[in-house]
This record gives structure tokens, sequence and C-alpha cells, in this order.
């Protein structure tokens, strides 16, 4: 675990695959920076697929697993297939797999994943169970968290650090983004976003979906993460990168995926439910929504 505390109120350090920077002005409490990287460093331990020892991979290998924090992601999932008609849905794990994904993404570069595209289960084989005690897995497949687990950290995050009596904060996960309150300058944070933008936010998560950063060969051409659910293959849909605004990380995170891997069944909930930066077929639009935050 390595921490790089830049000032007594910034820490940075890399959990869950990616890099983490955190920033709470005026912070006079350092254990609470402390508390944050746990939190994170927690998330990791419980959620990733890649550990055996997992909640996650337990909860996959054994279907079943009393766990109130696993039970709580599962059902903010849940709840945003609901939202998204099914274009965000987190059974895509066993897709995501067999597309060659199957190990920490850094690891691919040593150990290549197969040229051939492997099909997995139809997700309509698993059903999931989740109440405020666990999760249930009944029939063919298996979850991945991702980065909806991420968000989720984020939002944990975001909550001691408000419990602790703070309103002004900056937590980046990755490039999902909860910032709370306003900055120094005692405007909302601006964050850089799509094609050269800012965004100014304050209260609220940005997070960002992309077919362009993790991509690997095939023998049918490059694959990337981001599967559409319908096919159980990575989404050919021509967006290639949504930037979300909505009220909390997890929500964000949800949205950004659900745009790039069905477009059609994604972007109604945005509008809903936030508002985004597009690009599509090399050309960045806006939903109704998104002028808010951009200036």
């Amino acid at each position: 675990m390595a921490t790089a505390t830049t000032e007594p109120s910034t820490i940075a350090f890399r959990a869950m695959n990616t890099e983490w920077w955190i920033t709470i002005p005026r912070c006079a409490d350092p254990s609470l920076l402390a508390v944050a990287e746990a939190t994170a460093w927690a998330a990791e331990a419980a959620f990733s697929r890649f550990r055996a020892d997992s909640l996650l991979s337990r909860l996959n290998r054994d279907r079943q697993i009393a766990s109130r924090s696993l039970a709580d992601v599962v059902a903010r999932a849940l709840a945003l297939h609901e939202a998204t008609a099914g274009a965000f849905d987190v059974r895509v794990g066993p897709a995501v797999a067999a597309a060659g994904y199957d190990r920490s993404f850094e690891q691919m570069v040593h150990h290549p994943p197969q040229l051939q595209l492997l099909l997995a289960p139809p997700v309509e084989t698993l059903s999931v169970q989740a109440d405020r005690e666990g999760v249930t897995l009944t029939g063919i497949g298996g979850l991945d968290l991702g980065g909806i687990a991420k968000g989720w950290a984020i939002d944990r995050i975001a909550e001691a650090v408000e419990a602790a009596g703070y309103r002004d904060y900056v937590i980046d996960g990755g490039g999902d983004i909860y910032a709370g309150g306003r900055g120094a300058d005692g405007e909302a944070w601006p964050i850089g976003v799509g094609d050269g933008l800012v965004a100014f936010i304050s209260d609220a998560a940005v997070a960002t979906s992309s077919t362009e950063k993790r991509r690997w060969a095939t023998a049918t051409g490059e694959a990337h993460h981001l599967v559409d659910p319908a096919t159980g293959l990575p989404s050919a849909a021509a967006v290639t990168n949504a930037v979300v605004v909505a009220a909390d990380a997890t929500t964000a995170d949800a949205l950004a995926t659900a745009i790039v891997a069905d477009p059609a069944r994604g972007l109604p909930a945005v509008v809903a439910l936030g508002g985004a930066l597009i690009e599509q077929d090399g050309t960045w639009s806006m939903t109704r929504g998104m002028e808010r935050w951009i200036r």
C-alpha cells in the first residue's frame, strides 16, 4: 500500500487498480484521510473479481453470502439496472471474462487474453436476489461489480467526510469524482470533461466510461471491457465516450457505463437522473440537463 501525502489535507494512493486523489481543505483531522484510504482498500478487498478471497468471488463461487456491504452494492446495481431498462447489468461478468478481460488489466500485457472471443451464458440465465443481509445467485453466471463498486466506495467516503463536519472536498477515484461544496475561491469545483470542456461541480458526481482505454487484440479485431448485455459482446455502438454528472458517484458510474453499452436504453435514464456529454462517431454532443454544469 503506497501512500503519498502532498499536504496535510490531501492524500494520493493507488487502490481498486486505479489512482486516487482526495482533498479536504482545512482538514484538521489527518485520521479522516486514513479512513478514506482504508475505505477504498476495503472496497477492493470485498468487491474485486480478481481476488479469490473477495466477497464477490465467494458469492460467484458459493452462490450465497451474508454481507450487508455487498448486499448494498448489489441492490443499487439492481435498481440502476431497472432505471436503465437493462443497459446497465452487473450480470455481464462472464461475458467480460470471455472477451479476454479475465485478470487485472495490467497483467494482460504479460499474459495476453484469448485471441478468439468466447461466448458467455446470456445474462437472463442468472437470477439475483439481494436483501439487507446478503445476496443469493440462482442459475448460470456471475457478477462483475467493477466500476459501480468504485462509485459506491467514493460515496461512502463522502458520507464519512460529511459526518466529520466537512462540506468542501473532492474525492477522485480514477476519474470517478464526487465534489462536495466549493473550492477555496468560493466557486464550484472545476472538473475537466469531454473535449476540453470544464464542468463546475458542487455536491454532485462525475464519471466517465470509454471504449478507447482498456482494449486488447482478438482474432476478430480489438475488444474492450464495456459489454452490451443484450449481445454478451463488447459494445459495437457508435458511442465511444460518455461523461455523466449525477447526484452520487454510484449512479454516475452506472449511467456512464449504460450509455456506452447500449445508448438506446441508457440515454433516457441519463436525461431523467443527470446529464451527459457523449462522443459518437468522433463528435461530442450534450444531453438535456448537462448545460447547467458547463460554462
